[in-house]
């Protein structure tokens, strides 16, 4: 999260020149004005500048409040930190239609209690909270509070519709393991470990960092087991990242570890812990152990891919339903992109 003062130096240099010419704002109040300035209205709801510049900086919650990961960071444009306030002022939108707010003493135990699992000590919690990307603890706890009532509105919107029927994961089951066989994978990972709460400059870097290490195993510049060794923060990687033989239901990238190819690279994926690249060594067909964790699995999986499909679809319905205003401006925070929207409704 940006100070006050950050947002000062941010606005006298950045949205200085040509775009206050073109908003027609003096330089002399550029700031304050530029910074209050109303760029969208959600059903009579005021977004600002502020809050489109919070969305760019602020550290994504996502994994905290809603149970899964966003995935490969993308690149903060301005476009993109637009439509996400949006998107989120749609959840805030049904939790105070509906009552379902996070209060702020909700929010304040949650941290306090993420405090006690990290053995934060009071001495030390600015310093680490400015690392994690906000400005100070009053900051986090207004994120959090934010991100309580996002995630209850999402359980009652989103997650409520999605369903795995008994049936179909009988019928899923029967199609992928009916001959009472399972695939056993002998895998190798390199981890870079991602804390779950991350500042987004050090998020993506670390994203960064981890392509160009699978990079230059394609390449064949460096063997899987020396960059193991060399850069994974897993026990594994003194031993060449080797995790042993393993069956499905053992870790976070089952999905795609069962999906490649023996002696093939993964693409750079994203779980709780951190970046993974993975390679399986090889693989033998076992009889089935456990119905009951395949069954677990197929759920999982069938759930994860629903869920997030109807999440875009909410939103879409919302979008088409909700009356959205978005008054025409150009911002450019750090970013080369611009954000010009309609007056029109956004449909």
């Amino acid at each position: 999260m940006i100070s006050s003062h950050r947002i000062r130096i941010c606005f006298a240099l950045i949205l200085s020149g040509p775009l206050l010419a073109g908003l027609g704002v003096a330089p002399a109040h550029s700031e304050e004005l530029l910074l209050d300035r109303i760029v969208a209205v959600v059903d009579g709801h005021p977004i600002t500048m502020y809050d489109v510049i919070r969305t760019q900086e602020s550290p994504d919650l996502t994994a905290l409040f809603q149970g899964y990961v966003s995935g490969v960071p993308s690149e903060r444009t301005d476009v993109w930190a637009f439509d996400r306030t949006l998107d989120e002022e749609f959840f805030l939108k049904v939790a105070r239609d509906i009552g379902i707010e996070a209060t702020r003493d909700q929010a304040e135990q949650y941290f306090r209690r993420l405090q006690r699992e990290n053995q934060w000590t009071n001495d030390e919690l600015d310093g680490i909270v400015g690392e994690l990307g906000f400005d100070s603890v009053p900051e986090i706890i207004r994120a959090i509070q934010r991100q309580l009532s996002i995630a209850n509105s999402t359980r009652i919107k989103v997650m409520s519709r999605v369903q795995v029927p008994p049936k179909e994961l009988e019928e899923n089951y029967r199609r992928q393991y009916g001959q009472g066989k399972e695939d056993k994978l002998h895998i190798r990972q390199i981890l870079i470990r991602v804390p779950i709460i991350v500042n987004p400059e050090v998020e993506l870097e670390l994203y960064r960092v981890s392509e160009r290490i699978r990079a230059k195993i394609a390449n064949g510049e460096i063997a899987f087991e020396e960059a193991a060794k060399l850069h994974s923060a897993s026990s594994d990687g003194k031993n060449g990242g080797d995790l042993g033989w393993s069956t499905r239901g053992t870790y976070q990238f089952d999905s795609t570890a069962f999906a490649l190819k023996d002696g093939e690279l993964s693409p750079v994926i994203r779980t709780f812990l951190g970046y993974h690249i993975l390679r399986v060594d090889e693989r033998k067909s076992i009889a089935i152990s456990s119905p009951d964790r395949l069954k677990r699995t197929i759920a999982e999986e069938l759930f994860e891919k629903r869920f997030r499909v109807a999440r875009k679809d909410w939103l879409k319905q919302v979008r088409d339903q909700v009356p959205v205003q978005k008054i025409p401006f150009r911002a450019r925070f750090g970013q080369t992109s611009t954000v010009e929207p309609s007056l029109q409704p956004q449909k």
